[in-house]
């Protein structure tokens, strides 16, 4: 049992929980290959967020996650912003990341665009069930 299904401070719900499962669930079946990952830094595809089957809303936070192939391999990428337009706190996303089986935050792994138009909190982990 994950620690995220005995520990729920942020008050989610249970249809929050199955609308996390069933991105993840999408997630693992349409992932980002390296010619598709090609294709979005060249800017010739949407980025995820756009696409609303990648995304879930929790409370104030819209959260991104997808499988994507990297020259060091394959790996799973959650990206948490707020609806508010600030960055969200480190709190949060630290909860927020435990349902989707992301480990703790650590700061090789921590990614912060502020500069970005929706601040957004990123993380990068190395997905290892393909």
């Amino acid at each position: 049992m994950k620690i995220a299904d005995k520990v729920n401070p942020l008050g989610i719900t249970e249809k929050e929980k199955e609308n996390i499962d069933k991105l993840i669930a999408f997630a693992e079946k349409n992932k980002f290959d390296i010619e598709k990952m090609r294709k979005r830094v060249a800017g010739d595809l949407p980025a995820p967020g756009d696409y609303p089957d990648y995304s879930v809303v929790i409370g104030n936070f819209k959260i991104v996650y997808t499988i994507e192939e990297h020259t060091m391999g394959w790996m799973k990428h959650i990206s948490v912003s707020d609806a508010l337009k600030k960055l969200p706190s480190v709190y949060h996303t630290a909860e927020l990341i435990k349902f989707f089986g992301f480990e703790e935050l650590m700061d090789g792994n921590l990614i912060i665009q502020p500069e970005l138009e929706v601040c957004a909190v990123g993380i990068m982990q190395p997905f290892e069930t393909l």
